[in-house]
This record gives structure tokens, sequence and C-alpha cells, in this order.
């Protein structure tokens, strides 16, 4: 643990709050108290930071102003941390400028500062929720590498052309036509949608076309030079607790991706009033979460995110679609069956055509929970290429492999793709006698 000495009583308290896992033997905690008279402080201050699997960083004005503390500990960690040899977290336990140590994840959740929270039980609980995580991954024993790990870090470990070829037909019609349909129903409503989906689907390609391809020129077309445009914003990786602490976590990550100073209390309504914002036409903003490390509580945080935190967001000649994105580790098996059991959860808040709180006089905010997409098999290609003048199958495989291959790298997940792609092979082989990719 690093910390400044004008911040020891938070360090005394967090060791207090992990007491019992370092008395199981999960953690051995090392700070400078563990120094005794005579020992060289320096050395064996580096040593423990070259040493630690976990560094832990307490930040205030002090440790930040501390150049000792920046230069022999953080920055050191830092290092360590990037390569991949530690895990540094800081611990927000006063007020100040953390952003500017960079983009670690920190805690409490949303960055909190430990000395706002009105009962320093709850701070401390968040804290020790959230580093049970981070512990679990260091020892090896978490089952499932966390889904908002990889969309955070762009499927780190995971190569970017592993990716599900997707139909998103259905998903931009339904998109479309509820958001025509709101229009109409609900003018001025925030218009929400849940998405569900695991990382090979690469959800990030809906919400990326959806914006390219559909809320983009509805911008163009709005009337007046000054709102002629649309702004895309997406949040950070969110931080996870108990519920408060997420929802908390997610109303700090609605302004935080907007650039925002976050207000208390952090109520959309004063996005819809922010003079800046209302410039826009369109505004998009795309939030993800961890569907594994939240798949108790998913169907509580849609509940509430569509029936009390944008609730009441009307009024704006703005017109804001946020996308919920519930994503899932394709690495375990497992994950399968527990997305389908969130998608059983969810759908109890929604009607059968996956929609709610759409008529006119409902309290709550207009949503869509989209539908799932349609997967493209490499078997679809090959079905396809079966019906080409190739008499060998081998030379059939391999063409269907390189042009799904050629399709990932691409990325335009859609059946339409596939068979447009093909057809131009085979008016080129009709011509040519030869396939070139």
């Amino acid at each position: 643990m690093s910390y400044a000495h004008e911040d020891d009583a938070y360090c005394r308290e967090l060791i207090k709050t992990l007491a019992d896992w370092q008395r199981e033997q999960v953690i051995d905690i090392w700070t400078d108290h563990k120094l005794v008279p005579g020992d060289n402080w320096d050395e064996n201050i580096r040593r423990q930071v070259d040493a630690a699997d976990l560094i832990l960083f307490l930040v205030s004005r002090s440790s930040i102003a501390s150049e000792y503390i920046d230069r022999s500990e953080f920055q050191r960690a830092l290092e360590r941390h990037n390569r991949g040899e530690a895990r540094l977290v800081p611990v927000i336990v006063r007020r100040c400028d953390w952003k500017k140590l960079g983009a670690l994840q920190a805690l409490p959740p949303g960055g909190t500062p430990i000395s706002k929270y009105a009962d320093p039980d709850d701070a401390w609980y968040d804290v020790r929720t959230g580093l049970t995580q981070v512990i679990e991954t260091i020892r090896g024993v978490e089952s499932r590498k966390p889904a908002s790990t990889w969309a955070s870090k762009g499927l780190s470990g995971l190569p970017e052309n592993v990716t599900k070829l997707c139909d998103r037909t259905r998903q931009e019609a339904a998109f479309v036509d509820f958001y025509e349909d709101m229009r109409k129903a609900r003018p001025g409503a925030t218009q929400l949608f849940v998405v569900i989906e695991d990382d090979l689907d690469r959800p990030d390609f809906l919400v990326d076309r959806l914006y390219e391809l559909r809320v983009a020129p509805l911008a163009v077309k709005t009337r007046g030079e000054r709102r002629g445009s649309c702004l895309r914003a997406t949040g950070m990786e969110y931080a996870y607790g108990s519920l408060p602490s997420l929802q908390r976590s997610a109303e700090r990550n609605l302004f935080e991706s907007l650039g925002l100073e976050v207000p208390e209390p952090a109520s959309p309504q004063g996005l819809l009033t922010n003079a800046d914002l209302s410039l826009h036409s369109h505004i998009l903003v795309d939030q993800t979460v961890d569907g594994e490390k939240l798949a108790a509580d998913a169907d509580k945080l849609v509940d509430w995110f569509m029936n009390e935190f944008w609730a009441n967001a009307v009024g704006s000649r703005t017109q804001w679609l946020v996308f919920l994105v519930f994503r899932f580790s394709s690495l375990d098996p497992r994950n399968a069956r527990l997305r389908e059991d969130v998608l059983t959860k969810l759908n109890r808040l929604f009607a059968s055509d996956g929609r709610a709180n759409t008529t006119p006089t409902t309290l709550g905010a207009p949503c869509l929970l989209l539908p799932q997409p349609d997967v493209i098999e490499v078997a679809h290609v090959a079905d396809v290429l079966a019906r080409f003048p190739i008499d060998s199958v081998r030379e059939r495989n391999r063409l269907a492999q390189e042009v799904y291959a050629d399709l990932l790298r691409t990325g335009e997940p859609r059946m339409d793709d596939v068979y447009q792609r093909l057809e131009q092979l085979r008016h080129k082989y009709l011509q040519t006698g030869t396939f070139q990719i």
C-alpha cells in the first residue's frame, strides 16, 4: 500500500477492512509500518513495489504532491502494471484531481472519495467489494474473464478478426421502428436500448453501425444550422459492487463520457438542459457492463435505469439515444447459459415485442430490448460456394475460409454483405477463371 503520511488513518482503516483476508492468508499486506529502526526505508519500499502482485495507491492531494511517492512508488508500480506484472489500483481517499493519474480504474466505484461518503463503512465496503474481483484474478481462481475487460481493452489476448459474423438486419429494423414510433408517441423522451451479446458477437459493431448508418443521417436532416449534428459518447468501464454502487457508477459514467463534471445529484435532467449539448440534434451514448459480474442484478439495474434514472428525462429538443450493453465472455461455455438466464430475467420487464414504457401516459422512459443477432457460420459461406463452378471440394473450402476471414477483417457483419461478396467473386470467376479475395 502506497500512501502519504497525512493519509495514515485511511491506510490503517483499509488494513482493518482487509484484516480477515490477511488472517486467512488470502493476502499478505505490506506498508511502511513494517519498517523497523535501522532499515533502509528507500531500498525496502522499492523492493516491495517490485515484488507485489497488487499495489494499492491511496490518492489525495498529499500523495499526488509527493515527489518521492510519484518517482519511487507510483511510476515504478505503473510500469509493472503496464507490463502485466502487477495490478495497480488507485483508492481515492480525499477529493483531488486524480484523473491526472491516467486511465486506471479507481475505487470506490466512480472515483467517489472516501471522505465524501456519509457513512465511512459504506465506502470501505465498496472498496473491499471492488478488490475481491482483482484478488480472485491474481490468485487464478476466477472461472471467467470479465467481459468488460474485453470491451475496454479491445478483446485483449483475442485477435480482432476472431469474431462471429452476424446478420444485424432484425436488430436494425427493430431500432428504426422503435425510434420512429417513439418520436410520434413520446416526443422528447430519451430512448433506451438494451443489448445482450457475447464478446465474439462484437456488440460494439452494432452500436457503430446504428450510429453511422441510422442516427447520423437523421441528424443531417434536422432543420436548423446549429442542430444538424450528432454527438457520440462511449462510457468508461463500470465499477462493480453493490447495486447502489452500480447505480452511482452509471450516473458518474454518463457525465464523464460526455466530458462533464459530475454534479450532486447526478441527474440526467442536467444533461438535457446543458446549453452545449442542446446544440446537437441527436446524442448517442453507449455504456457497456460486464454481464457475468452483473448477472444477479441485471434486471434490477435495467428496471432502475428506465423507470427511475431516465424516467423524467423529457422536454429536451435533442433526441437522446442511450444503449446499455451487457457483454459476456465467450471463453467459458457456461456463459451461454448465464446469458440466457439474464435474458429470461429481462424479458419480464418487457412486452412480447421487446418494448416497455411506450404509451404517452407511461411514467418510465421508453425502452427496447433489442433482438439477438443472427449468427452466420463458416458453413453458410461454404453452402453458397457449393453452387459455384468449382469441382474441387478442397478448393471450395479454401475459398470459403478466405472469404470468411476477409469479411471478419472488414467488420461488415451482415448476411447481405456475405452474399454480395460472393456474387462479386462469382462474376470475377466467370470473367477470369480464377478467384481472388
